[in-house]
């Protein structure tokens, strides 16, 4: 997974750079088909947002978090863009299950006993 971190209005640290990949690489865990990330990071005043957008197939996950620490904001956003993506894959994984019709076994041990008995 290639991941794109930018900052706007602040440099980046390599703590908080690394802090970031280490969590997204927790993400792969639930798909291996994860090709971008995109963090972006904003400050303005005391307002610290951070927006993660993970491109899965042909969809896009966004999630937007704010508060007045960097890290909780993207541990935050990060926790929330993995909801989305275990949904995301549970959803999916569910709706190409194959379901077998199941005939009831009753209805044929009976079939066979009344033709037993008419012989």
């Amino acid at each position: 997974m290639r991941v794109t971190i930018t900052g706007r209005h602040l440099e980046l640290s390599e703590a908080l750079k690394n802090h970031i990949q280490e969590k997204m690489s927790k993400l792969e865990r639930y798909s291996m088909r994860i090709p971008e990330a995109n963090v972006t990071l904003d400050v303005e005043k005391y307002r610290h947002r951070a927006e993660v957008n993970l491109h899965v197939n042909h969809s896009i996950l966004t999630s937007k978090e704010e508060s007045d620490d960097m890290y909780v904001s993207v541990d935050a956003a990060i926790d929330k863009v993995e909801r989305m993506l275990r949904r995301y894959k549970t959803k999916h994984s569910r709706k190409h299950q194959k379901v077998l019709p199941e005939s009831p076994p009753e209805q044929e041990e009976e079939f066979e006993e009344d033709i037993e008995e008419e012989f």
